[in-house]
């Protein structure tokens, strides 16, 4: 995947499954950053972190989001996305 803390994408065809149990770190960057669009699972994840302020707009809080994912380990995501 090169020198990106975050897959572009996922690979085409390749089932989720196999992404968590062999992928790259990248890839289950990628994963969890495509399950943050969803707004349950976006707010956990900035609660439990602490990443916003009151005063930010929504971009500002994705950038936070997209920070913090890029510098998470494999066992900080495996533990947050509990698999």
């Amino acid at each position: 995947m090169g020198d990106k803390p975050i897959a572009d994408k996922l690979p085409l065809g390749c089932p989720i499954d196999v992404i968590l149990e062999d992928g790259t770190t990248e890839l289950h960057r990628r994963v969890l950053l495509d399950d943050l669009a969803e707004a349950s699972c976006r707010e956990r994840f900035v609660e439990e972190f602490n990443l916003v302020s009151k005063d930010l707009d929504m971009s500002d809080i994705w950038k936070q989001i997209v920070s913090k994912v890029e510098k998470m380990t494999m066992n900080e995501i495996k533990a947050f996305s509990g698999y």
